[in-house]
């Protein structure tokens, strides 16, 4: 093919204008070592240490370019992260195993994943209450994260080390939370309503944290089929509205002081070992239970679940029990009960009950009962049931139904 001399310089004329493109966004380095710095230095490259391989299981020969996607090959690593005051920002990021970004000064260490990725990503920094801004690791991505985000228990002053989750689209029903020690910020934009999902939280301490905005609502939904338990603490900065969302079938305990707004157990079992404000609204076939306190309502709604271990100490105490849909509320007495006593489930039922609204479950073998409303207190009278076949149990039930009086056998949650 041949060119003249005019094509050839209108060419050159818009090379000059157009700017060039940048292929870092496609670019993979390969991580083998088992510990090292990952650098960043824009001001002079050659600075930046040879730590990198330009493809699966190569050589180390090539210095970290911001923006490229990386693929952490050796088991479990040990990686520090910036020593230079300066932020790394990685497309995806995919670990084989588990990788663990440690460091020990005050200097600022971020990393941002503007992509996405999967793997065990544990955040393990300690930048002392001196440095400017600490140690962040964000999950900015455009797809979510499909694995484990763990913050270690040693990582450090909270307030200066955290991880933030930054964008909805970083996370869904893959991705697992696990909070031991620091500070994990939903930290999505302020000024607009905003749901994050995710597949699970658990954890022996440190802080989660909804950043929000006046007249704006950030929700988290958690989405779990495993049973887990959260000792940590949940804290809201702003003055807008924090809601939480237990779905799946798997039960999540609270052990610690929780400051929710708003939480709805729509699915699965939420226990309540430690202190959560705002109200609770019981969903159809959700549960609630526990050894804590709701410091706000308890909201009941058709087919909802409330586990009450009958003449036990410990069971969850609440402010009110208030009426949410029409229907039947159910208490789980969990294989509780004996015969021929008083016990008194709530002292401050809300209007709009009736009697014969509850019905009993899982009641002790050989006990049934019945509920009754006596000014705002809410009772359960236990007797013996009586002998005489199982027809005759079924006609009983029958007109108990009507009246109160319920026993029925199977495991709720």
């Amino acid at each position: 093919m041949r060119f003249s001399p005019l094509s050839f310089l209108c060419a050159s004329f818009l090379g000059l204008l157009l700017p060039a493109s940048s292929s870092r966004g496609n670019d993979v380095f390969y991580w083998t070592s088992a510990s090292g710095q990952w650098v960043i230095n824009e001001a002079n490259p050659t600075s930046v240490p040879i730590v990198w391989a330009s493809e699966p299981g190569g050589t180390i020969d090539s210095r970290w370019v911001n923006g490229a996607s990386a693929v952490i090959e050796a088991s479990n690593p040990a990686i520090t992260l910036a020593p230079n005051d300066r932020s790394i920002s990685v497309d995806r990021l995919t670990i084989a195993g588990s990788m663990t970004l440690v460091g020990g000064s005050v200097n600022t260490r971020f990393l941002t994943i503007t992509g996405g990725g999967s793997g065990n990503l544990i955040f393990a920094m300690t930048s002392s209450d001196t440095a400017a801004n600490g140690s962040r690791l964000i999950f900015a991505g455009t797809s979510a994260w499909n694995g484990t985000i763990t913050l270690s228990a040693d990582a450090g002053v909270a307030a200066k080390n955290r991880v933030l989750i930054s964008a909805e689209t970083a996370v869904d029903k893959a991705t697992f939370l696990e909070i031991n020690g620091t500070r994990l910020e939903l930290s999505t934009p302020t000024t607009a309503n905003s749901t994050l999902t995710v597949g699970q939280l658990k954890g022996t301490g440190g802080t989660l944290l909804f950043t929000t905005g006046t007249g704006f609502t950030k929700t988290l939904t958690l989405d779990q089929a495993s049973d887990t338990v959260f000792a940590g603490t949940i804290e809201k900065s702003g003055a807008g509205t924090s809601a939480l969302i237990k779905e799946g079938t798997g039960r999540l305990t609270l052990a610690g002081t929780d400051l929710i707004d708003k939480v709805s157990v729509n699915e699965g079992a939420l226990w309540v070992d430690g202190t959560l404000t705002g109200a609770v609204t019981i969903g159809a076939g959700g549960a609630l239970g526990g050894s804590g306190r709701v410091e706000g309502s308890v909201i009941f709604n058709d087919q909802g679940i409330l586990h009450f271990r009958l003449g036990e100490v410990g069971n969850l105490s609440f402010a009110d029990l208030k009426k949410g849909t029409d229907g039947h509320y159910l208490f789980d007495f969990e294989e509780t009960g004996i015969m021929d006593e008083l016990y008194v489930l709530s002292t401050a039922l809300g209007q709009g009950f009736s009697a014969f609204d509850f019905q009993a479950i899982n009641l002790a073998d050989g006990v049934q009962g019945s509920f009754q409303i006596v000014g705002s207190e809410l009772r359960f009278t236990t007797m013996a049931i009586p002998e005489g076949g199982t027809m005759g149990m079924m006609f009983l039930g029958s007109i108990c139904a009507g009246s109160g009086w319920w026993r029925r056998r199977g495991r709720a949650h």
